[in-house]
């Protein structure tokens, strides 16, 4: 078979044309995207019950909700949040679990309870992430309603041209309210709920029936329908205790309000709309289809909005997309020229050349495999392909490097390639199997980090079996081709100067080292291990420092504003006014690094994720988009400390946030739950946590989700409600319907339906005095004050509650600067002075479940998948050996290239991170590689001449394997010098896994050719007596 593949002059550049074809059409195909595909295991049940306290929400729905199905199979953890009138519930799986059974799970169990009958509507979602693509910002002199108007028709346009999702933020939900005076309601005796069911009879539109006649169908409808607020003006009903009817308009206003629970945009000063335009982050459509839609609308645009109404793009994320991937590409370029240049060295060019062909022809092979199983092309996807350059050209190497000594050595050309291919056959099969087994334990980790970094492994191993197909089925008939024409090629004198200096080096500088170190084994053998020690003991004396996930800077900065309870979005809006103009103003002196800004008043996080993005009206932000990273002089923690000197402090202000919106896993620097029976003394006990945190240097943006919430009127009824008739939940009604009002119906308007809502007038109810003052209707038509039933009682409530897997917690969150600090040493700082005494103070229980939680599950997944890979690794090389003894002496590698990495990040000065250790994963099989070379040279020789000196075999095994030894290493390392030397910030943060491979491989190379040879001649002797057959 290899004598037919050298010779046919067809298959290998069919082959070769088809690989590149199906590369190339899988390039166009995949979607681009920044981070990989991932889904986490969540499910959450969202309940809404308008009125209900966060207080009365957490008691009556969450605790119950949790207890029920704390004990469904496969459950994580369950956290809880409640707000005023409005619940969640999140609860997480094990990865892997069917979600659809979880759902129904949860229904079943759910639906098993008495909840509170007053709940409007419990909702089971499955949460579908969704990638940013870009954002338009509608605004100018207008008003709110005309800007309305284009913001949905511009929503529906590009829903219509195929785009996945449109967000939009700063249009308030409307109602059409019908204000009932005290007055009135007082001379009808009859309560808002009765005055709405009548309202409701009269104006809603209601089919009779049908008519067949032998032509036609006829439909009779009674006309009450409501198409515009004037409609309700003229309805007339009929009150109980009178005997006349009487128009909606003799007791009762109409107003069309905006929602006070949305929020409010303004840019440049004025009303302002936006539309995020997003891509699903799973099974979504193809971003450049996307973009190019968008596009294409917005040059469309200009005929059908008035002048008086503006749009622009901001947020465009896409960009920022292609902007790192495009530095990925530039590096494998970069990279690529790099090895080009070091095999021109090393070989003859028309060798050398398609040596470094073998880079895209497995690239092409990847990607199509990449195509078919619905991958994409994102950050981590490219990087694995930049990763791999030199990896891809290892195994070809391998092969030319023989067939090129053979050639040296007079063979003809088809014996020379022959001889090579079959030669390298099982040793190459072995080290790409090494390499894989290395890459597998990182392909089967659960949980989000698993999904995320999923890429990583999948596209190296790819590649790898793309680098197999092109080693042994394309490259062997254009190294005979190459060959034969480098036969009538004369050899110029350059090239044989090279020639004899690399001869020189391989078999009489190397040959006379090596003399010297076999004759002085135990000191070498020290030397080494103390090259090794050195390291992993700065290692566990914390250097280099771990941080676990860095995430790379975004654009989008945020200042988010929480604001003192009772204080009106009038004067919200003035401060964070007064906020943007010195922004806007600092803008300058910073080298004009903000593009634009957004204030959104009254509004929750526009980019926060699950109950994270709960509406609270305190809170505020004003959006900071900035230009790109790598094309800005001043990074983002500049500008942090830069905005933080110019806000000024208000009285009106309970906490301020700056941060950045990353994109892909949630990943904060400190999570610290505090967990205990008593909210009083858990906020307590977060407040003194906040302000020992304020001692650590480089810590910044020190918040907790549990505020204080505005004063509560408590209602509880006396005795002699009963007296007039009345029961718990009658009063309970009559209020609810007074304060929140009763929906009777909704009307279409502007492409929205609009809710009809009958209540008192918001006027009415101001002060306890007033409240105390309110008529509630008696079963007998009788009106009484609801302070002569009812006692009403003042309390401080807070904002929201919060529970983690049934405990309620408090989680206390900071940011903190990785230029001045650390937040794996952080935490253990505070576990040794802070956590006890606070702990103990207040009675409450510190819980890190939250801290790196992802982290955690990924290393416990890696830990397991150490274990595996060493095992298979362990059998792939008894196999390749055949042997027991052999795999443990070549695995010893493995430690060497693990302590290159650490020294090259302390040299370099980077932490180790999760990429850190993906590397040395790589790294532990692409070392093993060389070691099964060189051992599988040795064998060779042995069986070859078995009556030399154990010291002659193993130097000359050495000197023959050295140049493929350290071309492998060098076309590695000198693939991802161009990645290691970015200054890029964007890609800082894959950077730590060239270093574990470059450093690792080149530390690990270099004591093989010192430890290897030494242990290779030792003999060991079974018994004392009997060697053990190294062959």
């Amino acid at each position: 078979m290899i004598r037919y593949l050298i010779k046919n002059r067809i298959i290998s550049p069919l082959l070769t044309f088809l690989t590149l074809v199906f590369g190339i059409y899988a390039t166009s195909m995949l979607n681009i995207q920044f981070m990989p595909t991932f889904e986490p295991d969540v499910l959450s049940v969202q309940i809404h019950w308008p009125g209900a306290s966060s207080k009365e929400l957490y008691e009556t729905v969450i605790k119950p909700i949790q207890n029920e199905i704390k004990h469904i199979p496969n459950l994580i953890t369950i956290e809880g949040r409640a707000n005023t009138g409005y619940a969640s519930i999140s609860a997480e799986f094990k990865s892997g679990v069917n979600l659809d059974d979880k759902m129904d799970d949860l229904k079943t169990h759910i639906e098993s309870l008495s909840l509170p009958k007053d709940i409007e509507e419990i909702k089971y979602i499955k949460p579908i992430l969704k990638e940013d693509i870009m954002g338009l910002i509608l605004h100018g002199p207008a008003l709110l309603d005309q800007i309305r108007y284009y913001a949905l028709a511009t929503e529906e346009s590009l829903l219509n041209r195929q785009i996945d999702d449109i967000r939009m933020h700063g249009l308030s939900d409307q109602t059409l309210n019908i204000n009932i005076s005290l007055d009135h309601l007082t001379a009808m005796r009859m309560s808002v709920g009765d005055i709405a069911n009548l309202i409701h009879q009269q104006s809603n539109d209601q089919t009779i029936g049908e008519l067949l006649t032998n032509r036609i169908n006829i439909y009779l409808k009674s006309s009450g329908e409501i198409t515009q607020p004037s409609d309700l003006n003229d309805i007339t009903i009929k009150p109980k205790y009178q005997d006349s009817v009487i128009r909606l308009r003799q007791f009762a206003t109409t107003s069309l309000d905006n929602d006070p629970e949305s929020p409010m945009l303004y840019y440049n000063g004025k009303p302002a709309v936006t539309l995020h335009v997003n891509r699903f982050n799973k099974n979504g459509g193809h971003l450049l289809n996307q973009i190019t839609e968008v596009k294409e609308w917005l040059k469309t645009k200009a005929t059908i909005f008035p002048k008086i109404i503006q749009i622009k793009t901001y947020s465009e994320q896409w960009k920022m997309i292609y902007d790192r991937i495009s530095i990925l590409i530039k590096n494998g370029l970069a990279g690529f020229i790099c090895i080009l240049i070091l095999l021109n060295i090393f070989f003859f060019r028309r060798l050398a050349i398609w040596v470094a062909f073998g880079i895209p022809i497995s690239i092409s092979t990847a990607l199509f495999i990449l195509y078919l199983s619905g991958g994409s092309i994102n950050f981590l996807s490219t990087f694995a392909l930049i990763m791999c350059l030199g990896i891809i050209v290892d195994d070809t190497i391998v092969i030319s490097e023989q067939a090129f000594s053979n050639l040296q050595n007079k063979m003809a050309p088809f014996s020379a390639v022959h001889q090579a291919v079959t030669f390298m056959l099982k040793p190459i099969f072995a080290s790409s199997l090494t390499t894989i087994c290395a890459f597998i334990p990182l392909l089967v980790i659960d949980g989000l980090f698993g999904q995320i970094l999923f890429s990583i492994p999948f596209v190296v191993i790819c590649v790898i079996l793309g680098s197999i197909i092109e080693c042994f089925v394309i490259l062997p008939h254009h190294l005979y081709h190459s060959f034969l024409k480098q036969g009538n090629t004369p050899i110029t004198q350059k090239r044989r100067r090279i020639d004899q200096f690399i001869h020189l080096i391989q078999f009489q500088y190397l040959k006379s080292f090596l003399n010297q170190l076999l004759d002085h084994k135990i000191f070498s053998l020290i030397s080494v291990s103390a090259i090794i020690i050195v390291p992993f003991f700065a290692l566990s004396q914390g250097l280099p420092r771990f941080e676990f996930f860095p995430s790379p800077p975004p654009n989008i900065l945020l200042i988010k504003t929480l604001f003192y309870p009772g204080i009106s979005s009038e004067l919200s809006k003035h401060y964070l006014f007064d906020v943007d103009s010195k922004i806007m103003a600092l803008n300058s002196q910073l080298g004009y690094p903000i593009k634009d800004t957004i204030i959104g008043v009254s509004s929750k996080d526009p980019y926060a994720r699950g109950n994270k993005g709960a509406y609270d009206p305190r809170s505020s932000y004003i959006l900071l988009d900035t230009v790109d990273i790598d094309k800005r002089k001043i990074s983002n923690e500049a500008i942090y400390d830069a905005i933080r000197a110019i806000i000024p402090t208000s009285d009106i202000v309970e906490s301020q946030q700056i941060t950045a919106i990353g994109t892909g896993p949630p990943n904060s620097d400190l999570q610290i739950l505090l967990q205990g029976q008593d909210p009083t003394h858990l906020k307590l006990a977060a407040n003194a946590l906040k302000t020992q945190l304020k001692n650590y240097s480089g810590v910044d943006n020190i918040m907790d989700n549990f505020p204080y919430g505005m004063e509560e009127y408590v209602i509880n009824i006396k005795p002699e409600a009963q007296f007039f008739g009345f029961t718990n939940e009658d009063i309970s009604t009559q209020l609810k319907y007074m304060v929140r009002g009763k929906k009777i119906q909704d009307y279409a308007s502007m492409r929205k339906n609009v809710d009809v809502d009958v209540r008192l007038d918001k006027k009415e109810i101001s002060y306890i005095e007033q409240i105390e003052q309110l008529p509630i209707i008696t079963p007998q038509g009788q009106i009484v004050s609801l302070g002569t039933v009812a006692d009403i009682q003042v309390e401080q409530s807070f904002n929201n509650y919060n529970s983690y897997n049934g405990a309620l917690s408090v989680l206390v969150s900071a940011q903190v600067n990785r230029e001045v600090n650390n937040s794996s040493m952080l935490i253990q700082a505070l576990k040794k002075d802070v956590f006890p005494n606070i702990a103990n103070q207040y009675g409450i229980q510190f819980n890190l479940d939250e801290q790196s939680k992802y982290g955690k599950e990924a290393l416990e997944e890696i830990k397991f998948g150490v274990v595996i890979g060493l095992f298979l690794i362990y059998a792939i090389l008894a196999w390749s050996s055949n042997s027991f003894v052999w795999p443990f002496i070549m695995m010893l590698v493995i430690p060497f290239g693990l302590a290159g990495a650490i020294i090259g990040h302390i040299l370099l000065g980077y932490d180790m991170t999760l990429m850190s250790i993906f590397g040395m994963f790589g790294l532990t099989g692409i070392v093993i590689n060389n070691a099964i070379i060189l051992q599988h040279r040795f064998q060779q020789i042995v069986k070859e001449h078995p009556n030399r000196p154990r010291k002659e075999q193993v130097i000359e095994a050495t000197c023959q394997r050295f140049r493929s030894i350290i071309l492998t290493t060098l076309t590695t390392i000198v693939g991802l010098v161009p990645l290691i030397l970015e200054t890029s910030l964007s890609a800082r943060f894959l950077i730590p896994m060239a270093i574990s491979i470059s450093f690792g491989l080149l530390v690990a190379n270099i004591l093989l050719i010192l430890v290897l040879p030494i242990l290779m001649n030792v003999r060991i002797y079974k018994n004392k007596t009997q060697k053990i057959d190294y062959s």
